[in-house]
């Protein structure tokens, strides 16, 4: 969507968010610091429209549909092999 985000400083957000790049972090359970991140971005129009820039060009480059394909597929080709050498021996009857 091209938008600066703001979210919670945790594993998950913070693999997508980085920090004054593509949005703003705040610490877990604090509000002030929610608060003072949405003030700043309201405030900021110049930096809504850099982060969001840079927000759209990072999802764009991370989760293109083809690689996102090619990485699932490559997922189960691997677990397939795993699975392979390791299944058991079907007994003999």
């Amino acid at each position: 969507m091209g938008r600066a985000l703001i979210a919670t400083d945790v594993p998950g957000c913070r693999d997508v968010v980085v920090h004054e790049r593509n949005g703003l972090l705040v610490p877990r359970a604090d509000a002030r610091a929610l608060a003072a991140a949405m003030i700043r971005l309201g405030e900021n129009h110049v930096s809504i429209a850099v982060m969001g820039a840079a927000a759209r060009a990072d999802i764009e480059a991370r989760f293109d549909e083809q690689r996102v394909i090619d990485n699932t597929l490559a997922t189960y080709q691997l677990l397939y092999s795993d699975n392979a050498r390791i299944a058991p021996e079907t007994p003999s009857r």
